[in-house]
Parts: C-alpha cells; sequence; structure tokens
C-alpha cells in the first residue's frame, strides 16, 4: 500500500481561516443584514468583540426586526460586561420571537447576573413552557431559588432535572446541598454516594460525604472520607472543624485538637472553631484551657448565646454551679425561649438542690412544647429523685409519647 508524502501536520483544520471563508460564502450568497450577522458572529467567534458590535448594530439597522441580531448583541453586551443592554437586546429578541426557549434563558441568566430573581424566574418559567424537558434551564432556576434561600423550591427542579436526566451530576450535587440545608443528611448522603458510584471522586465530594455521615452517626467512617480529601490536597477550615467534631463523638480528644489548631492557624478569630475548641478540651478534662477558649471566642462574640452556654457547662462541669447559672441567666435575657439553655439552667438548679426553681425551668420547656422529650426525661428524673414516683412515671410516660397515667 502506497503511503502519502504528506504529513498529518498539514491536515489539521484551521478554525480561523474556515470561520472567514465561511463569511466570504455568506457574501456572495445571503443579502447584506445576512451577509453581516454571519461576520458578527465570525468576529465573535475570534473574540474581536468590537468587531462583532459594528457588524451586527450595521445588521440591525437594515433588519430590525431580526430576532437573531439581537440575540447576538445580547451575547456582546454580555461579553463585554454590559449587563443592562444584554438584558435589553435579549429582551426585544424574545418579543419578536417569542417561540425561541434560548432567548428566555439568555434574559434568566443576565437578570440573574443583576440581581433581580423575580425577573430571572419569571424568563426560565417562559422557556420551561417552550421546553419543559430542559435539564439546563431546570438547573438554572433551582440554582436561582437556592441563592434566594428559597431551597424547597430550588429541590423541586433539581427533582425534576434528575427524571429526565437521572446521571446528571451537577443536579445530584444540589440536591444533596438542599437536603443539608433542610436537615435531611441520609436522602443527601444517598446523592453524594450516588455521585460517588458515577465516577465523581473529587476531594468536595468526599468532604460532603464525610459530613453526611457524621451527621447520622458514622463518625468512623466520616473520618475516613474527610482524610481522602485531605489527602487530595483538600484541606479547609469548616473539613477540618467536621473531622474535628466527629473525631470528639469518637472521643478521640488529642486526635480532634490538633485539627481545630490547624483551622484556627487559618482562621484564628472563628467563633465557632474557637467554641468546638473548648467544648473538646472540656470532655477531655482540661477545664481551664476550656473556659479560656470560651473567653477568647466570647470577646469577639459576646453575645453568643451558644457560647455562654457553652462557658456554664464548663463552669457547672467544675462543679462552678453559682458561676454557671448566672450565665446561663445571661444567655436567657438574650433568647428567652431557648430550651437548651432552659433544660441546662433546671440541671444546674437541681444540683443546686433548687428543686422547685428547676422544676419551673422545666415546666416553662413543656408550656413552650408540650412534646419536648428532653424536657420531660429531665422533670421525670427529678421526680424521682424526690421519691415522687408516679409523678416521675407520668413524666416518662409523656416523654415517650404514652398516655396511661400510673395507678
Amino acid at each position: 500500500m502506497l503511503e502519502s508524502k504528506v504529513s498529518k501536520e498539514e491536515f489539521k483544520p484551521d478554525p480561523v481561516g474556515v470561520l472567514q471563508k465561511s463569511a466570504l460564502l455568506a457574501r456572495s450568497i445571503f443579502s447584506k443584514p445576512a451577509y453581516l450577522t454571519m461576520a458578527g458572529f465570525v468576529y465573535e467567534a475570534l473574540g474581536e468583540i468590537d468587531k462583532a458590535h459594528e457588524n451586527y448594530l450595521s445588521a440591525l439597522s437594515m433588519a430590525p426586526s431580526w430576532s437573531i441580531v439581537h440575540y447576538r448583541l445580547g451575547h456582546v453586551h454580555l461579553k463585554k460586561g454590559q449587563l443592562r443592554e444584554a438584558a435589553r437586546y435579549f429582551q426585544r429578541a424574545a418579543e419578536i420571537r417569542n417561540d425561541k426557549p434560548k432567548y428566555f434563558m439568555w434574559l434568566g441568566e443576565v437578570y440573574s447576573n443583576l440581581g433581580s430573581s423575580d425577573k430571572t424566574i419569571s424568563s426560565y418559567n417562559r422557556a420551561l413552557v417552550l421546553q419543559p424537558k430542559s435539564v439546563k434551564t431546570l438547573l438554572a432556576k433551582g440554582n436561582c431559588y437556592y441563592l434566594e434561600r428559597r431551597v424547597k423550591e430550588a429541590l423541586s427542579c433539581y427533582n425534576t432535572a434528575l427524571i429526565y436526566d437521572p446521571k446528571n451530576k451537577e443536579a445530584l450535587h444540589a440536591k444533596g446541598l438542599c437536603l443539608i440545608e433542610l436537615g435531611e443528611y441520609g436522602e443527601a448522603l444517598e446523592c453524594f454516594l450516588r455521585l460517588e458510584q458515577l465516577k465523581d471522586n473529587g476531594p468536595v465530594l468526599k468532604a460532603n460525604i464525610g459530613f453526611c455521615l457524621s451527621k447520622v452517626g458514622y463518625h468512623k467512617k466520616a473520618v475516613e472520607y474527610y482524610e481522602e480529601a485531605e489527602k487530595a490536597e483538600y484541606c479547609t477550615v469548616d473539613l477540618l472543624n467536621n473531622k474535628g467534631y466527629s473525631l470528639v463523638e469518637l472521643g478521640w480528644y488529642e486526635m480532634a485538637l490538633v485539627c481545630y489548631d490547624r483551622a484556627l492557624e487559618m482562621a484564628p478569630k472563628d467563633v465557632d472553631l474557637l467554641s468546638n475548641k473548648g467544648t473538646c478540651l472540656g470532655k477531655a478534662g482540661r477545664h481551664e484551657e476550656a473556659l479560656a477558649c470560651f473567653d477568647e471566642a466570647l470577646e469577639i462574640a459576646p453575645e453568643d448565646v451558644t457560647l455562654i452556654n457553652n462557658k456554664a457547662l464548663c463552669l457547672d462541669a467544675m462543679g462552678r454551679h453559682e458561676e454557671a447559672l448566672g450565665f446561663y441567666e445571661q444567655a436567657l435575657e438574650i433568647d428567652p425561649r431557648n430550651d437548651i439553655l432552659l433544660l441546662n439552667k433546671g440541671e444546674c438548679l437541681a444540683k443546686m438542690n433548687k428543686y422547685d426553681e428547676a422544676l419551673a425551668c422545666f415546666d416553662r420547656v413543656i408550656e413552650f412544647n408540650p412534646r419536648h422529650t428532653g424536657a420531660w426525661t429531665s422533670k421525670g428524673a427529678l421526680m424521682e429523685e424526690l421519691g415522687r414516683v408516679k409523678e416521675a412515671v407520668d413524666c416518662y410516660n409523656s416523654a415517650f409519647g404514652l398516655t396511661g397515667k400510673a395507678s
């Protein structure tokens, strides 16, 4: 068989040349506005935006009702960062041809960048009327809802997108994030594990799987995923903080402290990190160091109820009940209906043998939420300690959803 003497390099396509020849061909075949539009498209593809703009405007002066010219001018202004002008041209294109879903899609994109969420959603809805199975538009609409913190509506969009494209990675990831926001960690975990099955093994996915595993109580497995993310050189404050939390739950306090210290090197004024490190130190029995962490955090956020509560818990664990009580009361002045604060204050009062005041705390929580298991359980335990057995049984029955009274 004969071999060609021409090297393969000579057959490489020349995209610039092809585009230029296409424009010349268009000039010989099409009307002048059509040629100018084609020339504009060629210049746009070559990155010569000003020349593209000039040709499109010339075409528009001859054919003002051509929607495609308005549409391309929208893209030119978008590339120039002139969002309001882009919106005006996309809007005009959609008015001329209201049967083109891409016109409404791009109009929505521009409105999204302008921060006009209502107009964004309206534009995406118009696009979806014309093309209801467009996964791209459904994702864009979902993203708009998500940024607006309208998480349930965003989730609905992602679910619909997954009906049409069950393996869409962007939809699965976004759905998982929505489910985390809604506290549905088990379902979020399913989404992320599905992504893992689809060979999406990026470190962000590993971190998200680790987070969900920790939320459903699988802390050891969570730590393994966090470490896989770290091996891929993904090491953020959030990852270290979340890994530290799982290590604390496992009772591996020294390892957790290493995580918190590494995170604090990156974010030394992070209140959550300081609080979590303090909690870890407290559980490790290093109460004075824990108090130092809480005090440092309280200098940054003096009215943070969680911080005040954590400091009070630490003092309580040290047997400094009077001081702890003062901090519980300080926090309750800021958030008087906080059930955690009221329960902790009640437990502290019980340790001080101030039983009536302790019962008043538990009863107040029950007044706010008659189905509060923790309050009924704490009240039952106190009644039992006081020898009021029948009342204790009634409390425990209420805690576990039973209706019968003790006889």
